[in-house]
């Protein structure tokens, strides 16, 4: 039993050792620079990459087909994505 607690605490002190010297090695961001140019998409700019990629309208109208909607009425919605 006492081993188990000799090799506990061994193991806790190498452990607390690793983590100060992991805490040494602290980086700071000096400058930031914000490009305007990269924005997040919006579901609406999904829907239009989509609309304009024949792959995944094929996709929308296989699954649309499948569920029983129209396959017309997927392009009608996809033509109307500004």
């Amino acid at each position: 039993m006492i081993c188990v607690r000799v090799l506990s605490l061994l193991f806790l002190l190498m452990a607390s050792a690793g983590a100060g010297a992991c805490a040494q090695t602290d980086f700071v961001a000096t400058s930031v620079k914000v490009d305007p140019v990269m924005q997040p998409k919006q579901p609406g700019d999904v829907f239009k990459e989509c609309a304009n990629n024949q792959a995944c309208s094929a996709v929308l109208k296989g699954a649309a087909s499948y569920l029983g909607v129209s396959p017309t009425l997927v392009s009608a919605v996809l033509a109307i994505v500004p």
